[in-house]
């Protein structure tokens, strides 16, 4: 009973950060979902790294989105892994490999990212 209330609090918070985060009030969503992500909350994992890729709210930096995408992967999280292999993929903060971001394109496709699946072909045609 106590994990449920764990979790629907976290949930909670979760979609307070991502109101937040749609109103543009990125400091408010950075501050809710720091906590989550430091607690494994793989979907505040995800939303962390989406900011520092994309340089909302926080300065732009590959390597910290690089660090939360992995995170949230690792817990599963299927945009991070279709994060990650896009990362991967084109190069962006790490080193172009073709190899790893079929294997994080290939975690997501698995789970139903057509992003994911679309560009795990797009290597598979390409023999990369």
């Amino acid at each position: 009973m106590f994990l449920g209330t764990l979790t629907q609090s976290q949930s909670a918070d979760y979609k307070k950060g991502f109101s937040a985060f749609l109103a543009s009030d990125y400091l408010t969503a950075f501050r809710i979902w720091k906590p989550l992500a430091n607690n494994g909350h793989r979907m505040a994992q995800n939303s962390l790294g989406s900011m520092y890729y994309l340089g909302r709210g926080v300065r732009q930096d590959y390597q910290a989105a690089l660090k939360w995408f992995t995170r949230a992967a690792k817990n599963g999280h299927r945009g991070a892994q279709d994060n990650l292999g896009t990362m991967y993929r084109k190069g962006i903060g790490v080193q172009k490999n073709y190899r790893t971001a079929a294997k994080w394109l290939t975690r997501a496709a698995k789970q139903g990212h057509p992003n994911a699946q679309y560009f795990l072909g797009y290597l598979y045609d390409k023999g990369r």
